[in-house]
């Protein structure tokens, strides 16, 4: 995209697909992206005990999908060319 600013919104398009198809991907054998959240959100230093009950809360509310998520999607972590693109991270 930096080579070719013109071409970015065709590039971002693709990238918005890519990441579609991701996250269509059932992803039974991998663990609880919930569990790992609120993990997360549990243990940091850097929210107070409040801000991270809502955040708990809401997380809780939020059903349990069966879906691959990357949780970093960016062009960064895409690489060679978008008609065969190679997702990393």
């Amino acid at each position: 995209m930096r080579e070719n600013p013109l071409a970015m919104p065709r590039d971002l398009e693709k990238l918005a697909q890519l990441h579609t198809l991701i996250h269509a991907r059932p992803a039974f054998q991998l663990g609880s992206l919930k569990i790992r959240l609120a993990t997360n959100i549990a243990r940091t230093k850097l929210l107070d005990e409040p801000r991270k009950q809502v955040m708990l809360s809401g997380l809780a509310d939020m059903r349990e999908g069966d879906r691959l998520s990357h949780c970093d999607f960016h062009p960064i972590n895409v690489w060679g060319e978008l008609s065969q693109p190679v997702v990393i991270d």
